[in-house]
């Protein structure tokens, strides 16, 4: 991203900015307008890594939405329908596993998530685990 200039914006997000509010770009080079059409925007933050903040402009575009990661009784209810799905067409005896493969998983997924070797920060911003 460029520089934050003495008004505390960027090129490249006042250029987002200005897409949004007017639907097109003015092209200095060219000395003509540049229209965009259909597009929508989608956008995330990691809590974690990366810059905290977003312009108050471009972010008064967007709604936010906050999001908590469930709980180990919701994580079950929701990969137990996943593995036994997918365990379905196996013999009864491979089947039988889903409730062991589940507890397992899980359990590995809050062990990385919560020991102190994988814990992910602005430089190790790539450690972020998801049971999928």
């Amino acid at each position: 991203m460029p520089q934050v200039d003495k008004y505390g914006t960027q090129s490249a997000v006042q250029l987002l900015r200005m897409q949004i509010d007017y639907g097109s770009w003015y092209d200095r080079s060219k000395l003509s307008l540049k229209e965009i059409q259909d597009i929508q925007y989608l956008a995330a933050m990691n809590p974690k890594a990366g810059s905290f903040t977003v312009n108050p402009r471009l972010q008064g575009h967007f709604s936010t939405f906050a999001v908590n990661f469930p709980s180990k009784t919701h994580l079950s209810h929701i990969y137990s329908q996943i593995v036994e799905g997918h365990l379905r067409g196996f013999k009864k005896d491979v089947s039988a596993l889903s409730q062991n493969i589940l507890n397992a998983m899980i359990s590995l997924h809050f062990a990385v998530m919560t020991g102190q070797d994988f814990l992910p920060n602005a430089i190790k911003f790539h450690y972020q685990f998801n049971v999928r």
